[in-house]
């Protein structure tokens, strides 16, 4: 070997070793489709500093003609066995009713592609009334919708 292909040879081994200990990762942004339905969920480090990942943990809901758009002071969090659940208010009327979103995103892995999974987003109406008797019967009714998504890392 040639001593001018050593730098070349050093620089190839490297890239490869640096691409084989980062691996799988676990995603940051996930796009979700279902009738009626986009979802889409980026998932930041909440700190101030330079990073692969957003600052700022956001999700944006299209339900049929409505659009919202949550921060993550808005958003909950809630590890489950089959994924996490992250939840956003949609809309309330104190002691009468608050409805909610819901969208179950399972642990996945990528690598440098994209990765498609099925998934819910859950629609929620839970009653909140202000009464001296509770009331009787199903309170807090939910829709399951099927969600069709994909799991990506996104570098800022």
């Amino acid at each position: 070997m040639k001593s001018n292909q050593l730098p070349l040879l050093t620089a190839v081994l490297l890239f490869a070793a640096i691409e084989t200990a980062q691996g799988a990762q676990t995603p940051n942004s996930y796009d979700c489709v279902g009738k009626n339905i986009h979802a889409t969920l980026n998932i930041g480090t909440s700190k101030a500093e330079v990073s692969i990942l957003p600052t700022q943990t956001s999700l944006s809901l299209q339900i049929g003609k409505k659009s919202y758009s949550f921060s993550e002071a808005e958003l909950t969090k809630e590890s489950t066995l089959i994924g996490d659940l992250w939840e956003a208010p949609l809309n309330f009327v104190t002691d009468v009713y608050i409805n909610h979103a819901s969208l179950l995103i399972p642990s996945v892995l990528v690598d440098n592609a994209p990765v498609e999974f099925e998934s819910r987003l859950i629609l929620t109406h839970v009653s909140t009334p202000f009464v001296a008797t509770p009331p009787a019967g199903v309170v807090n009714t939910s829709r399951f919708i099927p969600v069709k998504c994909s799991a990506s890392m996104l570098y800022y």
